[in-house]
């Protein structure tokens, strides 16, 4: 069974990140839900896929099984937003929006085939290309063409789904985003040596196709991938957020720690600092 309670939430929460002294060689992770996390090293803070809104309904019904932790425009201070897809479970207007308000310096990735889908409207919004490197603070992001379903690109060859390369001193991370598994990615993400991954675990099926829901890899499909990759850390990730798209992290526990014994397996509790040094 999911925990979906808040372990640290509001102010308290906002004031742990901004206090937090993180040294090289070092990250410190907060999980948001979803595939939401705040990750903090010495040199930048980096939000991915953050939605820090209800997601009301036209009915002003929130299908979110937990609420957001605080407000897009609370005051945390982020110095990167990387954005994996326009869904808005992951693109979510309001909060970057509110993100933007409070972080003068904030830089938001977003793909660049999503361009004329969004309303936004601000010069600190990177449209960013696969495969194609962008500096931030302490190193770089490297987007990778990600298939939720299939691959889809642009006239120009943009991928309208990115998965994202983080490079900082001492340490890379892998955060897929929405995506399946396949031969393309895996070579792309091998190619990367990421230290930790982070991966949907949800999966597809025939209820969720019929419900309009775009599935993702599998747990064990994410599990064998990331023993091919072979990083130090593997994230599950997109299980505990909509009743009808989740998945118990449990079982994905019980089976990664049976099946990649020498991959340390984290499990992401709700606004729960986890700390990992390389």
């Amino acid at each position: 069974m999911n925990d979906i309670r808040w372990h640290k939430s509001g102010q308290s929460l906002i004031t742990e990140i901004s206090e937090e002294q993180v040294p090289e060689n070092t990250c410190c992770i907060w999980p948001l839900g979803q595939c939401g996390f705040v990750l903090k090293t010495a040199d930048a803070v980096i939000g991915t896929d953050l939605v820090l809104s209800h997601l009301y309904d036209a009915e002003g019904i929130s299908p979110r099984l937990y609420p957001p932790p605080f407000a897009p425009d609370a005051g945390l201070k982020l110095s990167l937003l990387l954005v994996s897809h326009n869904h808005s479970d992951h693109l979510d207007v309001p909060t970057i929006e509110g993100l933007l308000k409070t972080n003068p310096d904030l830089k938001v990735v977003i793909p660049a085939a999503v361009k004329n889908e969004v309303t936004l409207s601000d010069d600190r919004i990177i449209y960013l290309k696969q495969d194609t490197p962008a500096a931030i603070p302490g190193g770089s992001v490297t987007g990778i063409a990600t298939a939720h379903d299939v691959y889809r690109y642009d006239e120009e060859g943009s991928s309208f789904s990115l998965g994202y390369v983080i490079r900082q001193k001492g340490i890379t991370l892998f955060h897929s985003g929405d995506a399946l598994s396949d031969r393309l990615l895996l070579q792309n993400v091998v190619h990367a040596h990421p230290d930790v991954v982070f991966l949907p675990i949800n999966g597809r099926d025939a209820v969720r196709t019929n419900a309009g829901i775009i599935g993702n890899m599998t747990m064990e499909e994410a599990v064998l991938l990331a023993q091919q990759v072979s990083p130090e850390v593997f994230i599950p990730m997109h299980h505990d957020m909509f009743a009808n798209n989740g998945f118990d992290i449990d079982i994905c526990r019980q089976y990664a720690e049976k099946t990649i014994p020498d991959i340390k397996t984290i499990i992401p509790l709700l606004g729960q600092k986890i700390a990992l040094k390389f």
